[in-house]
């Protein structure tokens, strides 16, 4: 071990590598952890996007998903739970990025990763409502009605329940919205 740690601290320097009671310790700042910068980036562009900054938000959430190679904590042992939790905070930040490209009006963008995502986790319904928003936005309204139809049948089929408050009213949104003017013949002015 202590072989291992000479070579660690010559490649690195030897303060990044302490002695504490009962072993050594790794000692980096914060922002040269992978994980902890991801954590920053992504409450950052969270906090940007609900504070109506979509273009910076989906800055920092992209920069934040460029930090993962591969599943969480893959190497060490009994990850599950803490991978868990990683995951989910990285399914966050994705949701929040397709977010800052809908509030951007890009949702063409966004429609492949929605599918994708939707496709894994169907009975999830933040990212249900993402992509029906998304198809409703790329002008796609018949798309998105058949959409719900199909997440409604699933909740029903799988869990016995309705759709919850956002995606009814998006529902509600769609069946009510204007179809749109086909553009007639320019006038001169």
């Amino acid at each position: 071990l202590q072989a291992l740690v000479g070579r660690a601290r010559r490649a690195l320097g030897r303060s990044a590598v302490e002695s504490v009671a009962g072993g050594y310790r790794l000692a980096a700042p914060p922002d040269a952890v992978d994980l902890h910068r991801f954590e920053r980036l992504a409450g950052e562009g969270s906090r940007a996007l609900e504070e109506g900054d979509a273009s910076h938000a989906l800055a920092l959430l992209e920069e934040a998903l460029a930090l993962w190679h591969g599943p969480a904590l893959v190497d060490l042992p009994d990850r599950a739970a803490t991978a868990s939790r990683w995951e989910a905070r990285r399914l966050d930040a994705r949701r929040a990025g397709l977010g800052a490209l809908l509030a951007l009006e890009r949702a063409g963008e966004a429609l492949p990763e929605l599918a994708v995502l939707c496709d894994a986790r169907p009975l999830d319904e933040p990212l249900q409502v993402l992509r029906i928003t998304a198809l409703r936005d790329a002008g796609r309204p018949a798309e998105a009605l058949a959409a719900y139809e199909e997440v409604r049948t699933l909740l029903d089929d799988r869990l016995g329940t309705a759709p919850g408050p956002a995606l009814r009213a998006l529902h509600t949104e769609l069946l009510h919205q204007e179809p749109a003017t086909p553009p007639g013949p320019s006038t001169p002015g």
